[in-house]
């Protein structure tokens, strides 16, 4: 039976999951856009719905799980894959009769297929939405008392099959001689249960296409914009669908509540806002350029980002930059290297504090010709640099791109939250092992014996003057239970502050946060 402790390790693995799969996916990526996200747009919903229902605490039941993981899943959604997975746990937790049987969970995916077809404007057979309809048709067709973990498994073997099937079914597929990039994310998903109730991961073939990008579809939408509306009604709402219908494609709109969330491909963004601002009040809004035609020529300019923990790297990459993991030694040499190799004229350096001055400056000297233009933005941390990233802009010139840029990592106030190892003395006072310590910038501003307390300072310190969004990325010395005590602090206290929390796996830190 499908429990609490079980969704829960299932969330769990399917993050593992799409981690492991995340390039192999946006490889495959070519309907509806050939963005190259689908596998980072899938691993960041599951990633905030697992996020959302580690705040609900380990008693919860296993519907008030999945009420948390489709509440996180609906709030975090990526992309259209995105959409339609927050569309699935909404149906899971929506499914009466908890614990859920082989059949209750197959009702289950039958009801999310039918709600993204809802949700989309116009929905296309050979994708996702099909294969979770044939996985829900062959799971009721077996005996009612079948163990989880067997209807796991012919589960997870009839989602290949019918994944083998998306080049017949979709046209666009057939041509460039790949399956579905969505259906590849969800036979993960569905693997991931095969894990969660057995142990063993389904072996599975590569499929063609999966090492390269080089199968792009010409698309006309040149951006993907996405946010999130409330205070709105039905009428609003169908009239923001039939607003968005004209703009462009990919039209996608799901409700939880009185929260929808909504997405559109288009070729004016603020268009698309702007439609939205009639229906409601916004919030999350997040607009991507797509630049996917596939007879354009290749952007001129690249961002690398230098990079601590896998998680903060998923970020960065989903954000369109390239990475150097700093879990490995990292060197003014190495990142040369990197430059170097890659394919853009212009490239901007985020350092994101992994380099210092001196070897920003070894860097530079190395790396700028003829050939190459490299600049370094002033990203000091992790959180500067996603804020820097998230404006990024290479249609722009160079010099306003940085400039924007810049400004963005400059109006980022943050701050690290640690765990003290040895005894220091600094201007805060002295500090001994296992004393927290709060960081504002570089600097140690707060000692405390307490890890609650000197969290809750850090944050007064760093929210305390005004702003709307906090991005806390969560370290490797992190736990559930503070993130949800420093999150309920801050919607108690800080009213209109949004919080996006993120698995960032930067190692030494309880936290960092940035506040813009």
């Amino acid at each position: 039976m499908l429990d609490a402790a079980v969704l829960r390790q299932w969330g769990s693995a399917c993050v593992a999951g799409l981690t492991a799969r995340c390039d192999e996916i946006n490889n495959l990526n070519v309907f509806p856009v050939a963005d190259s996200d689908t596998g980072i747009n899938l691993l960041l919903t599951m990633r905030a719905a697992v996020e959302s229902s580690a705040r609900v605490g380990g008693k919860a039941s296993g519907s008030e799980v999945a009420r948390a993981m489709a509440r996180g899943a609906l709030l975090g959604a990526r992309g259209n894959s995105g959409i339609i997975l927050s569309q699935v746990m909404r149906a899971v937790a929506e499914t009466p009769g908890w614990p859920l049987s082989p059949h209750g969970l197959a009702t289950a995916l039958g009801r999310g297929a039918a709600l993204a077809r809802e949700a989309m404007s116009t929905p296309v057979e050979g994708t996702i939405i099909t294969i979770l309809a044939t996985v829900s048709d062959e799971i009721l067709q077996l005996p009612e008392d079948m163990p989880l973990a067997d209807a796991a498994r012919h589960a997870a073997a009839v989602a290949g099959q019918a994944l083998d099937r998306t080049p017949e079914q979709l046209d666009v597929l057939g041509e460039a001689g790949v399956v579905d990039s969505g259906g590849r994310g969800l036979v993960v998903i569905i693997d991931a249960l095969v894990f969660a109730t057995t142990g063993s991961w389904p072996e599975r073939k590569k499929y063609k296409g999966a090492d390269d990008n080089s199968c792009l579809h010409t698309a006309d939408a040149t951006y993907e914009v996405m946010f999130v509306v409330t205070g709105t009604s039905e009428d609003a709402v169908v009239d923001l669908r039939r607003d968005l219908d004209l703009l462009g494609d990919s039209v996608a709109i799901v409700a939880d509540g009185d929260i929808f969330s909504v997405h559109v491909h288009c070729a004016d963004a603020g268009a698309a806002v702007e439609a939205g601002l009639r229906a409601g009040t916004l919030s999350s809004v997040r607009i991507n350029y797509l630049g996917v035609s596939a007879t354009a020529e290749a952007s001129t300019r690249g961002v690398l980002a230098l990079t601590l923990g896998e998680g903060t790297a998923a970020l960065f990459e989903g954000a369109g930059a390239s990475v150097v993991r700093a879990a490995h030694p990292v060197t003014p040499e190495s990142i040369v290297s990197a430059v170097r190799a890659l394919p853009h004229r212009e490239v901007l350096l985020l350092a994101n504090g992994v380099l210092n001055a001196d070897e920003l400056a070894v860097v530079g000297a190395s790396t700028r010709d003829s050939h190459r233009e490299v600049l370094l933005l002033p990203s000091l941390s992790m959180v500067q640099g996603l804020a820097s990233v998230a404006v990024q802009d290479s249609r722009r010139v160079i010099a306003d791109d940085v400039y924007a840029m810049s400004e963005a990592a400059a109006s980022t106030r943050w701050g690290t939250l640690r765990i003290a190892r040895d005894r220091a003395l600094t201007l805060a006072g002295t500090y001994g092992p296992g004393n927290a310590l709060g960081y504002v910038g570089t600097e140690v501003v707060i000692i405390d014996a307490d890890l609650t307390a000197g969290a809750i300072r850090l944050v007064n310190k760093i929210v305390g003057l005004g702003g709307e969004l906090l991005t806390i990325l969560i370290g490797d010395d992190g736990d559930s239970e503070l993130i949800e005590t420093v999150t309920s602090y801050v919607a108690r206290n800080y009213h209109g502050v949004e919080v996006e929390v993120y698995e960032g796996g930067q190692p030494a830190e309880v936290f960092q946060i940035g506040f813009e």
